[in-house]
């Protein structure tokens, strides 16, 4: 199934039809009324900008391989035929207490040439917390995993879905990337003892429903377009064509009572101290 395209989407619209019942929309317009989207729906600005800065690479989840500069990654990656095992700059700002080289001054640079897309609210968050009267901006305001994502064609993200009850958004700024993602009533047929199936070569014998389950959703995402993913939809992501990417994770008041669930349970350490970090435990 292709992911539902809209352009002109209100925020209560959003809020109605796609984030409260969690489903998927792939929204055409939302990097239009930028102010620098024409520097920034651009690979060149990235790489000529950041060129010398330290990166973050990891493999094909979210394991670090690697802190090198972007110019390094380029030079290794960005000029040959696309391939497999292509390791991904995942460059996130600062999402916990750690001396890390996080891309918060590379954020700060360009927060001027872009802003929250226009569909999604400019409160009454739960993750990061924000309540009216005050409004929040991802362009400055910090939010979990916010990042630039940089890959060189062949990178992929394996299937998985987001951590912290949260949802999450996907700018593409330049490239292509294929997007398959399958519900969470899938969940059966794609986890066993804690681990998801690799959808490019599934164990059989581990994951026997998967031969049965087709995707939700199997699209491709091009430049400009921008993908909700709602709070617990398993998505795998393969770079097509060199890319870049702008991502970040949020839980809306919409859903504080999933969240305060999640929340009050038992937290991994890790994803304590991203609570803590943005003031939700």
């Amino acid at each position: 199934m292709k992911l539902e395209r809209r352009s002109d989407l209100t925020q209560s619209e959003f809020i109605e039809r796609y984030l409260s019942p969690g489903r998927p929309v792939l929204v055409e317009d939302a990097t239009a009324q930028w102010r620098g989207s024409a520097v920034l729906l651009s690979e060149r600005y990235f790489i000529e900008t950041f060129a010398s800065s330290d990166v973050q690479v990891y493999d094909d989840l979210f394991e670090l391989l690697s802190i090198c500069s972007l110019q390094q990654y380029v030079d290794s990656y960005w000029h040959q035929a696309a391939r497999s095992n292509v390791p991904y700059v995942r460059w996130y700002s600062k999402f916990r207490d750690l001396d890390f080289p996080w891309a918060d001054d590379a954020f700060a640079r360009f927060e001027g040439q872009w802003s929250m897309p226009y569909f999604l609210p400019s409160s009454d968050y739960e993750l990061p917390k924000c309540q009216p009267p005050k409004v929040i901006d991802v362009a400055r305001d910090g939010f979990p995993a916010k990042g630039i994502f940089i890959s060189a064609a062949g990178a992929r993200t394996r299937l998985h879905s987001d951590p912290w009850c949260s949802d999450a958004v996907l700018c593409q700024l330049s490239g292509r990337k294929k997007v398959v993602m399958y519900s969470p009533a899938a969940a059966q047929d794609l986890c066993r003892e804690g681990k998801v199936v690799d959808i490019d070569g599934p164990d059989q014998r581990s994951f026997p429903g998967l031969a049965s389950r087709k995707p939700d959703v199997e699209d491709f995402l091009d430049q400009g377009e921008t993908l909700y993913i709602p709070a617990g939809w398993f998505h795998h992501v393969v770079t097509v064509a060199n890319s870049v990417s702008l991502t970040w994770n949020f839980v809306h008041a919409v859903h504080a009572a999933r969240f305060s669930r999640y929340r009050n349970g038992p937290l991994a350490p890790l994803d304590l101290e991203v609570m803590r970090y943005f003031g939700a435990v």
